[in-house]
């Protein structure tokens, strides 16, 4: 292709496909958005020309190209949604080893080079996120556990990233439970070797700003 033109050149015809969500062919100099309305140029049996044709010209479009097309998109998105599923159920592990207090589980989310900024404190390293882990499992007298709400998921090959909201909720000895911190996050997150989502680099900030 020349420069994103992707009109006929003689007799030639190009198309042009943009993974996962849009794919588009160009006959002749007229653009066709099959993303959209595919369905319009799928030919009948009747319209289907298997015998010889002029040279140059090409009357039909075999049935095959989009039957081969749609099932490209579907398979791409399909590996997309398995893609943020893995990273649905990494979040969903780290709540339950969190609540359950198990140090270990809790870190394997975080990969070695993290990097944890919440407004209005240092950034921390992985060692300080374990330290601060292991300080708070270290009180069983309360009973923690983060609840998140999801409100994005989205990857691309090797990187993705969530946005979501976190609530800390700690049930005390007497029974009361209370929400101890309501917090927004932006995790970018990297496919490792083993196949496992790592966050790399997390934003967080409170959803109410803390009084001066």
């Amino acid at each position: 292709m020349d420069n994103g033109d992707d009109r006929c050149v003689k007799d030639s015809c190009r198309f042009m496909v943009r993974m996962p969500f849009d794919l588009r062919l160009d006959l002749r100099g007229e653009l066709i958005d099959l993303d959209k309305d595919w369905h319009k140029y799928l030919p009948t049996a009747q319209s289907v020309s298997i015998g010889p044709r002029r040279k140059g010209k090409m009357k039909v479009i075999p049935q095959y190209f989009f039957v081969t097309a749609i099932s490209v998109i579907i398979t791409a998105s399909q590996l997309q949604a398995a893609e943020c599923e893995a990273l649905r159920s990494a979040f969903e592990k780290w709540v339950a080893a969190y609540a359950n207090r198990h140090l270990a589980g809790t870190m394997s989310i975080f990969a070695d080079d993290i990097n944890m900024s919440f407004q209005g404190a240092p950034d921390a390293k992985k060692l300080d996120l374990e330290k601060s882990y292991r300080d708070e499992f270290a009180h069983p007298e309360q009973s923690r556990r983060w609840i998140p709400k999801f409100e994005e998921f989205q990857c691309s090959g090797n990187l993705g990233f969530v946005r979501s909201t976190w609530q800390l909720e700690v049930t005390n000895t007497d029974g009361k439970i209370e929400i101890k911190a309501e917090n927004r996050s932006v995790d970018i997150l990297r496919l490792s070797e083993d196949g496992t989502w790592k966050i790399f680099r997390s934003l967080n900030y409170p959803v109410v700003a803390p009084k001066k």
